[in-house]
């Protein structure tokens, strides 16, 4: 029903934009997810961390990595639940060299100091690439 009312072109407010998004994720139904940005304009990191998470929890990491890619031709910056998202996302397909990138993104920007959980992320990414020993320069 929800869906309609986008298709309908009635006005869909952020939350409930949201909120589809990740019903649509939660229940595996990601064509959908593109559908309904395709109808939305789609704004704001919220948004487009529920987009990326969406796909990297349910096993879609190139997917997700376009996404991320898009929220950053956009000019929006990620935050810490988009960086643990899209660092998952590349673990997940083996993508170490973007892992590595959004490692330095990660240093630059600070992220490390405030957020323990940027760095387990980037530990889990670089072991599931099979990069250890980046895994335990990460982990110290």
């Amino acid at each position: 029903m929800l869906v309609e009312a986008v298709k309908q072109g009635s006005e869909v407010e952020d939350f409930l934009g949201n909120i589809l998004i990740e019903m649509h994720a939660k229940t595996n139904l990601l064509a959908k997810i593109d559908h309904i940005v395709l109808l939305h304009q789609f704004q704001g990191m919220v948004r487009w961390t529920s987009l990326i998470a969406g796909y990297a929890n349910n096993g879609f990491g190139e997917e997700a990595l376009k996404y991320y890619g898009l929220m950053q031709a956009e000019g929006v910056s990620p935050d810490v639940v988009t960086f643990t998202c899209i660092l998952k996302a590349c673990g997940s397909i083996g993508a170490v060299e973007k892992g590595e990138e959004i490692h330095d993104d990660i240093i630059r920007e600070g992220w490390l100091e405030k957020h323990i959980s940027v760095g387990t992320s980037l530990v889990d990414m670089y072991a599931k690439c099979g990069a250890l020993s980046r895994a335990h320069e990460a982990f110290n």
